[in-house]
């Protein structure tokens, strides 16, 4: 299998499309090749020979690709369809799952998030984080744009992913979340929230259909 996604550990929406997008194209590209390009292709792509000529025959990737990065909901997983996946990855809405083994707290925190609540941390250092905006992250995200160093960021997050699910600190606490945070606001059993993903995607799609 393969993971279509965005930027790693950032739940970045766009970026997940874009990933699936580039995917794609690359696809197109060497379905157009002539058969003798193809080594010089593999060679350019870093990969291997068969990989490039099974692409190229079948114009599909040999694996099963899911994506990964925005699912919440039956559109989003639609559009993920629309786009080539053959299924989705979902996170930040197992996070309101009944049972997920987090504290409480942490939930609450995740279906109280509003479309603008969360932030990317660690990403000038290169180790990009989502998390919901809490006292640590505000302070972190200062602290890392002044240019302190990472020993001195390390504080801030040294434990804080514990503390959030063990302790339920929604203050010091690294409250991981994806921007789809947004649309949850409800916890659910694991069974209906699958559900209703593929049912709300089942029902977009004889939407669709209705309009050609």
């Amino acid at each position: 299998m393969i993971r279509t996604k965005g930027e790693p550990g950032t739940g970045d929406i766009v970026q997940a499309v874009r990933h699936m997008r580039k995917m794609n194209k690359q696809i197109a590209e060497i379905a157009a090749l002539r058969k003798d390009e193809l080594y010089q292709a593999a060679k350019e792509l870093q990969v291997p020979y068969d990989l490039v000529w099974q692409v190229h025959e079948k114009n599909k990737l040999p694996v099963v690709n899911f994506a990964a990065g925005g699912i919440a909901s039956g559109k989003q997983v639609l559009a993920a369809y629309a786009l080539g996946a053959c299924g989705v990855q979902v996170g930040t809405c197992l996070l309101a799952s009944e049972e997920c083994p987090i504290h409480d707290n942490y939930k609450q925190a995740v279906i109280k998030a509003k479309d603008t609540s969360t932030v990317v941390t660690g990403r000038i250092a290169g180790t990009p984080v989502r998390i919901i905006k809490n006292k640590m992250a505000k302070e972190y995200v200062k602290r890392e744009k002044e240019g302190v160093d990472m020993l001195e960021l390390e504080k801030y997050t040294l434990g804080s992913l514990r503390r959030a699910v063990f302790e339920g600190d929604v203050d010091t606490g690294s409250l991981m979340a994806g921007q789809v945070a947004g649309m949850i606001n409800e916890i659910k059993p694991i069974k209906i929230i699958i559900k209703e993903l593929f049912d709300d995607c089942a029902t977009e799609f004889k939407k669709l259909e209705s309009e050609f």
